[in-house]
């Protein structure tokens, strides 16, 4: 017997929670605008831990092949006064380098290989207690090691 799936579900995005590290990669302990860090929530990054406890905060991201967009979804209640304040002012997200996602998120999620976020000012809408804003996707020219990236590695050999 097949079950027939309602319209709804045909179209739902695929997700994981996500465990999110505001700042920017290139800077000491992570200051600054945007996602220092991102990793599938429940693993435990041995090879570095996190620079900014308090800067830290679970998301859903859900990703839909069909717009290849990313959306994250946080509580308003996890995100800190003081993060907030920083972080979404305005009504927007400011992503000031481009993040690498991990393999392991990579294929979690079933994003393309070699996903990254790209630096830019996001959106932001604010509704039921949530935050939610949608990312555009890049092909990340960028090595990264444990959530650390760096640009000047070559990509090529």
């Amino acid at each position: 017997m097949s079950r027939i799936l309602p319209f709804n579900d045909i179209h739902r995005p695929i997700g994981k929670f996500v465990n999110i590290e505001f700042g920017n990669p290139k800077r000491r302990d992570c200051e600054g605008m945007g996602i220092c860090n991102v990793e599938l929530a429940g693993t435990m990054n041995t090879l570095r831990a996190h620079r900014c406890k308090a800067c830290t905060v679970q998301a859903f991201l859900s990703y839909t092949p069909r717009n290849g967009k990313v959306q994250l979804e946080f509580r308003r209640r996890d995100i800190r006064t003081c993060t907030y304040n920083k972080q979404f002012k305005n009504g927007l997200f400011r992503i000031e380098e481009d993040v690498a996602f991990p393999e392991e998120l990579i294929q979690a999620c079933g994003l393309p290989a070699e996903s990254s976020i790209k630096q830019g000012l996001y959106p932001i809408e604010e509704k039921g207690g949530r935050l939610r804003f949608m990312l555009s996707l890049g092909l990340s020219a960028k090595m990264s090691f444990s959530g650390i990236t760096d640009s000047r590695i070559p990509t090529t050999f």
